[in-house]
């Protein structure tokens, strides 16, 4: 399934993650920082601090 949501991407996935009564929400994204950390980007960073449910995220 296929949806068009408009406004914040980060918003828009915790929204739609707890109107259809999801467990989790899966990210792909994050890189290895010069330091050698994970950099968050900016959706995977808002989602990861507002969702309610589990959040799985896959380099």
């Amino acid at each position: 399934e296929v949806r068009v949501l408009e406004g914040h991407p980060g918003s828009q996935l915790v929204e739609l993650a707890e109107n259809e009564g999801d467990d989790r929400i899966v990210l792909g994204g994050g890189k290895r920082s010069p330091l050698g950390k994970i950099d968050l980007g900016e959706v995977a960073e808002f989602v990861l601090l507002n969702a309610d449910v589990s959040v799985t995220l896959i380099r």
